[in-house]
């Protein structure tokens, strides 16, 4: 089976992770923020130091698909949290009847159990401990990426990454879930396998004020053109100089 890096710890890195370990892979996650979850779930809210999240302590609300993929993936992740008093409810059945027509069979596809981010995460991260296979390396940077030679023509190939400036770490995959200020697009423009579109003012200028809520889509798309420069730069930056592997090519290749 293959050797697989995660990088982030985060509840898309742990999960994925621990997944891929039941798979019969060796993984390896590598989190950058130092401290793990200690103690019940005031501790982990007032006391779990997570810088590298910046909505770490806001509210959070797990979606009932969520808990219908964990409880048929990682039941144990269900059990945890509600160990540590997460919540279970639905938001369909807190409506009155008058806005729902009452309770109908089905309806307990929209129940979630919830908690608070730390604790999930900590109910995530107890599973993620005791899996065999999976190894979580925490306070340990990501600060660069190896390469090799290509496996596909034209794809460039990533076969693992450097942490603390100088070891390397080498790996048949290497999964980016480090979320939304993920460092990827640097570490692959530092190897000049990315080329970023410069970015489009007028596109930018709408982004903002629509990540701001600062104006309703209608308003903040409304130049005229402004919609369709908007599709086109989706379809059209520049990533790789040639369509990477399928999902069935990957996966065959991890074995």
């Amino acid at each position: 089976m293959a050797h697989i890096v995660v990088i982030g710890g985060g509840l898309v890195g742990l999960t994925t992770g621990i997944l891929l370990a039941r798979d019969g892979h060796q993984v390896t996650v590598t989190e950058r923020d130092t401290a793990g979850p200690r103690g019940n779930a005031m501790d982990l809210w007032q006391r779990w130091d997570r810088r590298g999240v910046n909505q770490f302590r806001q509210l959070h609300y797990m979606l009932p698909r969520w808990r219908i993929v964990m409880e048929r993936e990682l039941p144990e992740v269900i059990g945890e949290l509600e160990a540590l008093g997460g919540v279970r409810t639905s938001m369909l059945g807190a409506l009155p009847d008058e806005m729902t027509g009452g309770k109908r069979d089905g309806d307990e596809r929209f129940e979630t159990v919830t908690g608070r981010r730390p604790v999930v995460e900590a109910a995530v991260a107890a599973v993620a401990k005791r899996t065999d296979g999976l190894t979580l390396c925490r306070g340990v940077a990501v600060t660069g990426l190896v390469t090799a030679a290509e496996s596909i023509a034209g794809v460039p190939h990533v076969a693992g990454v450097t942490i603390g400036g100088a070891t390397e770490l080498h790996a048949d995959l290497v999964v980016d879930a480090t979320g939304r200020r993920s460092p990827m697009t640097g570490l692959l423009a530092s190897k000049a396998l990315y080329a970023a579109a410069p970015p489009d003012p007028d596109v930018l200028r709408a982004y903002t004020a629509l990540a701001a809520m600062t104006a309703m889509p209608s308003d903040a798309l409304a130049e005229p053109g402004l919609l369709e420069k908007v599709i086109s730069l989706g379809s059209t930056a520049p990533r790789y100089p040639a369509p990477g592997p399928s999902r069935a090519e990957l996966l065959a290749g991890l074995g």
